[in-house]
């Protein structure tokens, strides 16, 4: 929030306004949009109780992260997003480097923090240990991870409107790879 709120003086303009030139239009991400405050964006889907028998979520916003994440994109445009990252399109070569360089565990063992970046040491079905190079994060009913799995040499992308494991979900995807012919 600090952050965005220090691009908003320098820049002269709202935090999303920057964004949009800077990273969607210059990406060419289609399915991406940097929200202003408030903004509900038309087909935003609906967040949604992880069980039955949870509380509805009410008066969600999806702005209230503001620069900590008042972004939405399909899971497309989330993996094209993060190739460009990690190909050097929108940072120089070793600025990303330095990004993983000093990592901070996060809530647990498998979890560990960057400069904007997150390392997974994911466990696979046989208990070997996998790296994904990401980021995740939601707020009330919504989750999301994009990453890349240095094992599978594969992206993946995972969008919920729940409080689901979007890092599960994305394990399972991966996993899916294996199955392959």
């Amino acid at each position: 929030v600090m952050l965005g709120r220090i691009i908003e003086q320098i820049e002269g303009r709202p935090f999303h306004q920057v964004l949009t030139p800077r990273l969607i239009q210059r990406l060419g991400l289609k399915d991406t949009k940097a929200l202003a405050p408030q903004e509900q964006p038309p087909g935003l889907a609906q967040p949604h109780p992880s069980k039955l028998t949870d509380e509805p979520v009410e008066d969600s916003v999806p702005t209230t992260p503001y620069a900590a994440g008042n972004v939405v994109a399909t899971a497309a445009d989330m993996v094209e997003f993060w190739h460009a990252l990690l190909g050097g399109k929108l940072l120089k070569p070793e600025t990303v480097r330095d990004q993983f360089q000093r990592l901070y565990p996060m809530f647990d063992n498998s979890r560990y923090y960057g400069r904007g970046v997150m390392l997974y040491d994911a466990p696979d079905k046989d208990g070997r240990r996998l790296t994904w190079l990401g980021h995740s994060g939601g707020s009330p009913g919504f989750k999301a991870i994009v990453a890349y799995s240095v094992d599978r040499q594969a992206f993946v992308a995972v969008a919920l409107n729940n409080d689901g494991s979007a890092e599960a979900t994305a394990n399972l995807l991966l996993r899916a790879l294996d199955q392959e012919p």
